[in-house]
């Protein structure tokens, strides 16, 4: 159960969160993520992030002043309490898709495919396709140092080796918050 939780997570700080099992780190992840709304929880759970009005682009709030990547228009700073805000505002899904969780068992892979696939599934979720797809898969697979074992099914590698595609699948998002 968590009770009086009280933190600030600066713009690229590596915050690691521990605790026995039962203690709430994942409900807190699951906050500090915005994909749940629980009616329990009290409080703020403010992002300080930019936005473009023209495409709803996210990113950091230090990229508040620059153009939009996506559409050229002008990022704007702008707050988003996950408490406050309704899970249903599409502004909170747009949010959502930057933010990256890894948890410590939960792979979610598709065990039969073979790793590249599982790498390129997660690319296709966001607009990539066919050979841009597949030139991503590679560089994201040799960035978490599995290149070697594109071709092996999922479900065959080790522990490790499996939340290593899982941390390549989140990279595909380019997340602020992982």
């Amino acid at each position: 159960m968590l009770k009086d939780v009280n933190l600030s997570i600066n713009e690229g700080e590596i915050v690691g969160v521990l605790g026995k099992s039962g203690s709430g780190k994942t409900i807190l992840m699951h906050v500090l993520r915005g994909t749940e709304s629980f009616k329990t929880i009290s409080g703020e759970v403010i992002n300080y992030l930019a936005c473009c009005k023209n495409c709803r682009y996210i990113d950091c709030s230090s990229k508040a002043g620059q153009k939009c990547p996506v559409c050229g228009e002008m990022l704007e700073a702008f707050e988003a309490d996950f408490i406050k805000l309704s899970p249903y505002d599409p502004i909170r899904k747009d949010i959502t898709k930057r933010i990256a969780i890894m948890l410590q068992r939960t792979f979610a892979l598709y065990g039969d495919e073979r790793v590249i696939v599982n790498v390129i599934n997660s690319l296709n979720e966001i607009g990539y396709t066919g050979q841009d797809s597949i030139r991503k898969a590679v560089e994201l697979l040799e960035e978490v140092h599995l290149s070697h074992r594109m071709m092996h099914i999922a479900r065959e590698l080790s522990g490790g080796e499996k939340q290593r595609i899982v941390l390549a699948r989140q990279l595909v998002r380019n997340p602020l918050i992982q």
